[in-house]
C-alpha cells in the first residue's frame, strides 16, 4: 500500500467543515428531527482506522470516506474531500446523513448498520449518486 501525507490546509478545512455542519443541520430539520444536538463536524483520518491515507493497489481507500464518533458527537470526514474543488453537495449530504443516523439508530451487537439503519439510510436525497461519485473515487461504499 502507499501512503499519502495529510496536507492541511486550514482555509480548505473550515469551508468543508462549515459546509457539512450547514447541511448536517439541515438534516436535522427535515429527517432527523431526533438527532441530538451539538454534534460537530471534524476533518480527520478515522482513528481507529489506525493508517495514513492508504490506497490498495486496486486504488481504492483502505479508510471510510466518513465515520463518527458516538462518544465525542463528531462526525469525522477524510481530508481526502478538502481537495475536491468539485465536491457535490449531494456527496457530503449523503455522508452527513448517514453518519448523523448513527446518532438515532443504535447498533444491534456487533452490527452497526441493522436493518432500522438500512430503511432509513436508503431514504436519503441523492443516495444513489453519492454513492456512485464515492466508488468512483475508491471509498468502500454500502452494498444494500
Amino acid at each position: 500500500m502507499r501512503s499519502f501525507p495529510i496536507i492541511r490546509d486550514k482555509t480548505k478545512e473550515a469551508d468543508l467543515i462549515k459546509r457539512a455542519e450547514s447541511l448536517l443541520a439541515r438534516i436535522q430539520r427535515l429527517h432527523l428531527k431526533s438527532l441530538p444536538e451539538g454534534i460537530s463536524v471534524v476533518v480527520d483520518v478515522p482513528y481507529q482506522q489506525a493508517c495514513a491515507l492508504s490506497e490498495s493497489k486496486s486504488g481504492e481507500h483502505s479508510v471510510p470516506a466518513a465515520s463518527c464518533r458516538p462518544d465525542e458527537k463528531e462526525v469525522v470526514i477524510h481530508p481526502f474531500f478538502m481537495g475536491q474543488s468539485r465536491l457535490p453537495d449531494y456527496v457530503i449530504y449523503y455522508l452527513m446523513y448517514h453518519e448523523a443516523l448513527h446518532f438515532v439508530v443504535p447498533p444491534e451487537g456487533s452490527n452497526p448498520h441493522p436493518d432500522t439503519f438500512v430503511e432509513h439510510e436508503k431514504t436519503c436525497p441523492g443516495r444513489s449518486k453519492a454513492i456512485k461519485w464515492l466508488s468512483k473515487k475508491g471509498f468502500p461504499v454500502p452494498t444494500w
